[in-house]
């Protein structure tokens, strides 16, 4: 009776957050018309009076807790200047009442105020790089930066889910702060116009190949069984997805919470991914089935040396050649079938796993991400 409950409440869930996603984007999609980002950004910066002083330092203020994978930022930021970082404390999850959340997003903000200043010079070029939402950086904190040689930069993973809303009277989303920001950064296409609305510029976070970069091959061994590796939480739907994939006669290895596996170590998950004859990898956000977005998997899973199926997202064919360096399914019958296909070819299949960790090193890591922004902040700056 628990487990039948457990399932009525996903699938309401489920029923109510695609809903909602999908009338938002296709509400702001009709509403805004195509705009000219940089132009966006042109208007914003001339308001108050934004001066970039050529041939002068350019120094970083990254703000942003270490919770996992966050300190690959720190070095690939040396790109755009020398770096300094504000972190706070990990904050996992809502508070209990909104009182309780005051007091810590009022000591973040007053700190994050005070670093600030200690930041800021006259003599150099300013930048502000966020990665947080409204819930920790409040909308006077942002106005705080706005000084005449600091350009506010702010990236949000999961705006298609999380732009605006509260819960427990606590916001959340990047609404407010990307007001404020004269760069927002995405990796949710879709979500470009809801920013616009708010006449926030918004650029897909593209990334600058670096053909420099030597590739050797990954000499792939094939394994005497074959298996579908997956690491991640056990959450949403992904339990029964997979259990649908074993009672196709497909072997599953799981690691992650949830699994009878448990977790893994990062060297640990390297290992398996470069091991393992296939990685599968899920796209949706939430408790929706098809709303999807990039995830940090699908920059790892090739750069390791693995052979990666994964949901189709829309910003997925802005970073690689679908089906010729990852693989990519719609629905539970695609997955399937790929599957069964890469048993089948295993030659084929090697292909696209050479071109996918090709692809990977050239052009999705966060230092070819920096090179791109480095570039879009020359273009914005150069044409004020």
């Amino acid at each position: 009776m628990k487990k039948l409950s457990i399932n009525f409440s996903f699938i309401i869930k489920n029923i109510y957050q695609t809903f909602i996603i999908k009338f938002i984007l296709l509400y702001y999609k009709i509403l805004v018309p195509n705009i000219d980002q940089f132009a966006l950004v042109k208007t914003k910066l001339k308001k108050r009076n934004f001066i970039w002083k050529r041939g002068a330092p350019t120094r970083v203020l990254a703000v942003f807790s270490i919770n996992n994978w966050e300190t690959q930022l720190l070095d690939p930021l040396k790109t755009l200047g020398k770096v300094y970082h504000f972190s706070w404390p990990n904050v996992y999850d809502f508070f209990k009442n909104k009182s309780e959340w005051e007091v810590v997003h009022n000591k973040i903000n007053t700190d994050l105020i005070a670093e600030y200043d200690k930041f800021f010079s006259n003599e150099f070029n300013n930048i502000v790089f966020l990665y947080t939402s409204d819930f920790i950086v409040n909308k006077s904190t942002i106005n705080h930066f706005q000084n005449s040689n600091t350009l506010i930069i702010s990236f949000c993973w999961d705006d298609i889910l999380y732009f605006r809303g509260k819960v427990n009277r606590q916001p959340v989303g990047v609404s407010e702060l990307s007001k404020g920001a004269d760069i927002n950064l995405t990796f949710s296409p879709e979500t470009i116009s809801r920013y616009n609305y708010f006449k926030s510029p918004c650029f897909f976070w593209h990334s600058i190949p670096i053909k420099s970069k030597e590739v050797t091959s990954l000499n792939y061994q094939y394994q005497n069984n074959f298996y579908v590796l997956f690491i991640g939480s056990k959450y949403g739907h992904r339990g029964t997805f997979i259990n649908k994939l074993i009672e196709k006669g497909i072997p599953m290895r799981c690691f992650g919470k949830g699994w009878s596996n448990g977790g893994i170590s990062d060297e640990q998950m390297q290992k398996e991914i470069k091991l393992a004859p296939l990685t599968l990898g899920f796209s949706n956000v939430g408790y929706t089935r098809n709303i999807t977005t990039i995830k940090g998997r699908d920059f790892e899973v090739p750069f390791y040396g693995g052979l990666y199926l994964t949901q189709y997202s829309k910003g997925l064919g802005m970073y690689y050649n679908l089906n010729e360096e990852i693989l990519t399914y719609n629905s539970l019958n695609d997955c399937i079938k790929l599957i069964f296909w890469v048993q089948k070819y295993p030659e084929q299949a090697k292909i696209i796993r050479e071109a996918g960790f090709k692809k990977a090193i050239e052009k999705c890591s966060w230092d070819s991400r920096m090179i791109y922004l480095n570039n879009l902040i020359n273009k914005c700056v150069n044409e004020l």
